[in-house]
């Protein structure tokens, strides 16, 4: 099962169905998107930089974004993996954080944006953050301390949570805090802390919901800790593939 941790703390026959969660190794367009970015992580790397205006983002693993400032400018577009930005006020330079259908804009605050599979999620530490998606034509939700939002790209359906605000961005203490979140954005989260390529076979499987508190200190272990609630399994094929599958 899952490992509690501190307040912050099918083979490849399937062919088609395989789904890459894990973005260790990266080809074709994703390579070309990280291609234009200022920074970049490798697996298990965390990196904290600092912006000119004062405000610092910790980059996760396997992440990459790129960075404009500019005179009334403030934006950083995060290309792939996860990002927890610490945002000096500016109220003549609003923050803007880009993240494909989701838009985010805030003038002082901390906050956390991942990308994991086809899910985009913001959580807020403490501080306010609009979060828009411009597609929808529709206001922005606005956030507060402790408040999630989780945007599914594909059907651009949004939920939204609370949880404690000292658990945002609790991987950068080693854990991966998750309520009710599919397997495959979970799975998508530890990949970025274990080497290779991680897939799952199933698409269906990658559709199921999962809860709890997984420790990346043994990425594998984590893995395996998602998969088996629903029956799944783990299999390390070599040191470059690990496939998730239903047993």
């Amino acid at each position: 099962g899952a490992k509690a941790g501190s307040r912050r703390g099918g083979m490849l026959g399937a062919g088609a169905g395989l789904v890459v969660a894990g973005v260790g190794a990266l080809y074709g367009p994703a390579m070309l998107r990280r291609a234009r970015a200022d920074h970049v992580t490798s697996t298990a790397e965390l990196r904290r930089i600092g912006l000119p205006d004062g405000s610092v983002v910790t980059l996760g693993p396997d992440s990459a974004v790129a960075i404009e400032f500019a005179p009334g400018l403030r934006a950083v577009d995060l290309i792939a993996g996860m990002a927890f930005f610490e945002v000096s006020p500016d109220p003549a330079r609003p923050f803007r954080v880009n993240a494909d259908e989701l838009a985010i804009t805030v003038l002082g605050t901390a906050f956390d944006v991942s990308r994991d599979a086809d899910v985009l999620t913001v959580s807020v530490e403490h501080g306010i953050v609009e979060a828009a998606v411009p597609a929808l034509a529709a206001p922005g939700e606005r956030l507060s301390g402790g408040d999630w939002m989780a945007l599914d790209r594909g059907s651009l359906r949004i939920e939204r949570g609370n949880r404690d605000a000292g658990l945002v961005a609790a991987w950068r203490d080693g854990m991966i805090v998750v309520e009710r979140e599919t397997v495959a954005s979970v799975v998508a989260r530890i990949a970025r802390w274990q080497q290779g390529r991680v897939v799952i076979a199933d698409p269906r499987f990658g559709r199921l919901r999962i809860s709890g508190v997984f420790d990346l200190g043994n990425p594998l272990a984590a893995l395996e800790a998602v998969a088996h609630p629903h029956g799944g399994r783990v299999r390390q094929l070599s040191p470059w593939l690990t496939i998730v599958s239903p047993i």
